[in-house]
């Protein structure tokens, strides 16, 4: 019986929704953060909707 490393469904749902917030929300934003060195609240609390 060897080690399975691949995700379940539930982690894989997950794992796309963060890559869709952080393609759609962050990214296009992330130079702004850097300079303003914040990652301003409203964005945490549509990850928290997300529940991420």
């Amino acid at each position: 019986m060897g080690l399975s490393f691949d995700l379940t469904s539930e982690q894989e749902a997950i794992r796309q929704t963060c890559r869709e917030f952080a393609d759609q929300v962050v990214a296009p934003r992330a130079a702004e953060f850097d300079r303003q060195q914040e990652f301003p609240y409203p964005v945490v609390a549509q990850m928290g909707e997300l529940g991420l």
